[in-house]
């Protein structure tokens, strides 16, 4: 795409997300459910990815609510999780009318004191958190609650213009962004500057950044970064997430720092403390299932181990 092209995508962009951004709760309540529905209906790929996991690891979500789940509730937590997904990104044009003063109307917080006395530890702050709630309000407030801006880890987006919009609303309230696969010197002098970085550790790693450990039950490659810039820098990691309540408003818990696993032998205490992060991240899915991200394949270890052996059956 030409520089010219991009630019008048972009321009167009702001113009649609300043539109949405007037919406009413209302309104949004309505076109959550409309577009998530529809979002449901038509993408078969994306709806199969959502209840192939839900079905996957039903049993660890019934043993929470202490009930048997039918596939109707099954096929229902997918319906839901569609609507929630749909109201997360139709919220983030409204980012731009949220300030120090009226972030109440939107976001309520508990917790903020947790961070700031691990910042007088002096070795900054990790923040281990997911795709809960809306994990793009979280960031994009937590200046207003926290006193201080974070450095946030993301993956660019493939769509040049959209990723040029979606930085400027991420660092809009002072946030910086940084890269993933490029980004370990600012990362690490970051939190040597005493800074916070705040890193979505819920998704599927590749066999090379990750370790298996269990998620739900299951085994689920998983990111051993966190595991390894913890050690490495002596920063305190802080467990952060949001939901959304029944208001509309969403609320950001920010627990106590945990307390990592060191046996001495490093290489056991980056799966041990991974495995920790995941049964932190596995308690707010079993709290709040309709509000995480289920499109995404976090199990594809398993299902292709189940692929081979199906393969082997057939050839005998």
């Amino acid at each position: 795409m030409s520089g010219w092209m991009e630019e008048l995508v972009y321009r167009l962009f702001v113009k649609i997300l300043t539109g949405i951004s007037t919406i009413s709760n209302q309104g949004l309540d309505f076109w959550s459910r409309f577009l998530g529905d529809l979002w449901f209906k038509c993408d078969t790929k994306h709806r199969k990815v959502a209840l192939s996991n839900l079905l996957l690891v039903g049993s660890e979500l019934e043993k929470h609510r202490n009930e048997n789940f039918s596939y109707q509730d099954i096929y229902e937590i997918a319906r839901l999780n569609f609507r929630h997904i749909a109201r997360v990104f139709l919220e983030i044009p409204r980012f731009r009318h949220i300030n120090a003063e009226n972030v109440n109307h939107f976001v309520t917080c508990s917790g903020a004191e947790e961070v700031k006395k691990a910042l007088d530890e002096g070795r900054g702050v990790i923040l281990l958190t997911g795709h809960f709630g809306n994990w793009e309000i979280t960031a994009h407030v937590a200046p207003f609650f926290l006193g201080t801006p974070i450095n946030i880890l993301a993956r660019p987006l493939d769509f040049p213009p959209l990723e040029r919009l979606i930085t400027e609303i991420r660092c809009s309230t002072g946030n910086k962004v940084f890269a993933r696969k490029s980004s370990a010197r600012k990362v690490l002098r970051s939190l040597k500057n005493n800074e916070i970085i705040g890193i979505l550790q819920d998704q599927r790693s590749s066999k090379h950044d990750g370790v298996t450990v269990p998620f739900l039950g299951r085994p689920a490659i998983t990111h051993k970064g966190m595991a390894i810039l913890a050690a490495r820098t002596g920063a305190a990691v802080i467990p952060v997430f949001s939901h959304r309540k029944k208001d509309g408003r969403y609320h950001i818990e920010i627990h106590p720092k945990l307390y990592l696993i060191d046996t001495g032998d490093v290489k056991k205490d980056i799966i041990l403390n991974t495995a920790l992060f995941n049964r932190v991240l596995e308690k707010q899915v079993k709290k709040h299932p309709e509000q995480w991200f289920w499109v995404h394949r976090r199990w594809r270890i398993e299902r292709k181990k189940k692929r081979r052996l199906w393969r082997k059956k057939k050839r005998k």
